[in-house]
């Protein structure tokens, strides 16, 4: 009962770490497109 809150805000906190590593994928493509364009 005492790891609840911290293993949920670890798994927020890892769920949100794989978004933000997916959107900044996502801008590196779009600089790449808009350099070669």
């Amino acid at each position: 009962m005492h790891c609840n809150p911290p293993c949920i805000s670890l798994q927020k906190g890892y769920q949100l770490s794989i978004i933000s590593k997916q959107t900044s994928d996502l801008n590196i493509f779009a600089i790449i497109k808009f350099k070669i364009y």
